[in-house]
């Protein structure tokens, strides 16, 4: 974990996620602890990449993010679909 990692907030950000029930802190969380990389993409010439992490209170959320001027922005961000939950917790230790 980077304490030096910055984010990139704005009203546009926060509120597409909030439209599914994730905060700016989730997924803070989520990115600077260990997250498991599934994807890249290039999209409209912007480099996209979807992580699988887990908040503090180990809610499992799936995070689009792309690097914008040094920062982490969060595209979009949601709540991981109930197998791919259990198996990332599984696989991380946290359950069984």
């Amino acid at each position: 974990m980077d304490p030096d990692i910055k984010f990139d907030w704005d009203e546009a950000n926060i509120a597409h996620i909030a439209r599914h029930r994730v905060k700016p802190r989730e997924v803070e969380w989520a990115l600077l602890h260990n997250p498991m990389y599934l994807d890249y993409e290039i999209v409209h010439d912007e480099e996209r990449w979807t992580s699988l992490g887990h908040t503090d209170v180990f809610r499992v959320i799936i995070v689009v993010w792309t690097m914008r001027e040094g920062a982490m922005r969060a595209i979009t961000a949601r709540d991981a679909p109930k197998g791919v939950k259990s198996e990332y917790l599984e696989f991380m230790g946290f359950a069984k």
